[in-house]
């Protein structure tokens, strides 16, 4: 390999994986939005502004995988993403939720008086909400990409429980089964 194709390469690598970066949240943020809360007319936010207490957490995850190959080592990674809404039907203006988020996975197969097996867990510190988050008219809205890593074909169905621990505020939190669409799970180094 020349000097000058060396050179170039880590930045050529850097490149391809901030738009692969940028592509896997813009699939996110473009999933479709979870039914409307019968709630008054709210007006859109500044992001600044900020939700005292969020009283709602809506939202749900997708049942197909998203594959992302890093081009510099080579490893391939499988995503499960969601999308999810803090808000505040009550109030005249949505703004930005403060708090940390922790979503918690489980296989739901569990032999009669047992809990679902607990697989991974992902906690989200207040800061990172902030800058994953955006508000809007229907509250402040948080797409998520989950690597796991632990995903096996096997796996037919997930319980996914999502918990907001609010600055100040009651903790918010949403329990979902998904059936997994293993048939859409990316296979191979496409």
């Amino acid at each position: 390999m020349n000097r000058k194709l060396r050179r170039w390469l880590p930045g050529l690598a850097a490149l391809v994986v901030a738009v692969g970066l940028v592509a896997a949240v813009y699939h996110v943020s473009t999933a479709p939005n979870p039914p409307p809360a019968t709630a008054p007319a709210v007006v859109e936010a500044d992001d600044n502004d900020t939700i005292s207490t969020a009283t709602q957490l809506a939202g749900g995850w997708d049942d197909r995988f998203v594959r992302y190959k890093d081009p510099t080592s080579g490893a391939s990674f499988l995503y499960l993403s969601g999308r999810f809404v803090l808000s505040d039907p009550n109030a005249a203006k949505q703004g930005r939720a403060q708090g940390t988020l922790i979503i918690e996975l489980y296989d739901p197969k569990v032999s009669k008086g047992s809990d679902p097996k607990h697989l991974a867990e992902w906690s989200y510190e207040p800061a990172t909400v902030a800058v994953l988050g955006r508000s809007g008219k229907e509250g402040f809205v948080v797409p998520i990409q989950l690597s796991w890593d632990a995903y096996t074909p096997e796996m037919e169905a997930v319980k996914l429980v999502v918990r907001f621990k609010q600055a100040d505020g009651p903790e918010l939190k949403q329990e979902t089964n998904v059936t997994l669409d293993r048939a859409a799970v990316p296979t191979g180094d496409k």
